[in-house]
């Protein structure tokens, strides 16, 4: 029974079901856990691939091997072998029908050849933080993010909704490979529309979420990316939905 909770919890996961606190707390439990990341990966593949073909009859028939394995109650190593099959099986097939046109870029290459941090001036006020605010960007301009963020952190304390304070704090975060940090502090630019920042918080967040293997979630943040009227990275945007 606990097996197939984490089953149901991990495809909750993949059709982003879950919500913020539980989607942080498993990001987490994912790079605790080797095999479980596997899990995670395998069904992950198979959600994208049919997706892809858009085979609804294909989709229904892995929704049957689920229920057979779940009946048999056989244990974990040996599902993950028996869904990896199956994944192997589908990408066969989708290769077979879609040939040249099926992509196989990986996240982990489009994060690598997309990512690049956001050139931010701070420049500078009066005021009790100027200093603070004057070395922050500072360390942030010479791209010494780990000592710019306890200072953008403590500048953020006065000023919560500094747009461009909260962005170098996602960006650091993306440096120190900190993803579901870097994720929740862009989500603050999303939830209220930031009319200076949200462009950049969506395509961060993407890039985030590729870095995780959260290919569904990222699409979705570029295809909101391609409605709008900015354009900050939109062409960028449209050649990765273009190769996922």
């Amino acid at each position: 029974m606990e097996e197939e909770a984490m089953f149901d919890k991990i495809e909750a996961y993949l059709l982003g079901q879950l919500n913020e606190a539980d989607k942080t707390a498993f990001d987490q439990q994912i790079q605790a856990d080797k095999e479980l990341a596997q899990e995670v990966q395998v069904q992950r593949l198979l959600l994208e691939q049919v997706e892809t073909l858009g085979a609804l009859d294909m989709k229904e028939r892995l929704q049957g091997i689920q229920q057979q394995v779940r009946k048999e109650e056989i244990n974990h190593r040996r599902r993950y072998w028996i869904f990896a099959t199956a994944a192997a099986v589908l990408a066969l097939l989708l290769y077979v029908f879609l040939g040249p046109s099926l992509q196989n870029t990986s996240t982990e290459q489009i994060y690598a050849s997309h990512y690049e941090p956001y050139q931010l001036s701070f420049g500078s006020r009066a005021g009790g933080n100027e200093q603070a605010l004057i070395q922050a960007g500072s360390l942030y301009t010479q791209q010494r993010y780990e000592q710019a963020l306890p200072l953008i952190e403590q500048l953020l304390e006065s000023e919560p909704d500094n747009s461009r304070l909260l962005l170098a704090k996602g960006i650091c975060y993306m440096e120190s490979k900190d993803f579901g940090k870097a994720l929740n502090t862009f989500q603050q630019l999303i939830d209220r529309n930031d009319s200076f920042y949200l462009q950049q918080a969506l395509w961060y967040s993407a890039l985030a979420h590729l870095q995780l293997g959260n290919a569904i979630d990222a699409r979705k943040l570029l295809e909101r990316m391609q409605g709008s009227t900015e354009n900050f990275k939109k062409k960028e945007s449209r050649e990765i939905l273009e190769v996922m």
